[in-house]
């Protein structure tokens, strides 16, 4: 997880470790695109949103920040 020491948020740096685009990741979760794209950048995600996007990267939620 080099990109989290390099400033880049846990969310994207997850996303590109399972090598998604947000596209992808907002299609594979139900979450809106819009959403993740904020969220990667610190906005907060609904538990329901968290859960779903965490589910697709098979993470623990605790993880995505």
């Amino acid at each position: 997880m080099t990109d989290v020491a390099n400033g880049t948020s846990a969310l994207a740096a997850l996303r590109h470790w399972r090598s998604l685009t947000c596209w992808e990741l907002s299609e594979q979760s139900g979450v809106d695109l819009i959403i993740i794209m904020l969220a990667e950048r610190g906005s907060d995600l609904m538990p329901e949103e968290r859960a779903a996007i965490a589910a697709v990267l098979n993470v623990d939620e605790e993880l995505i920040g």
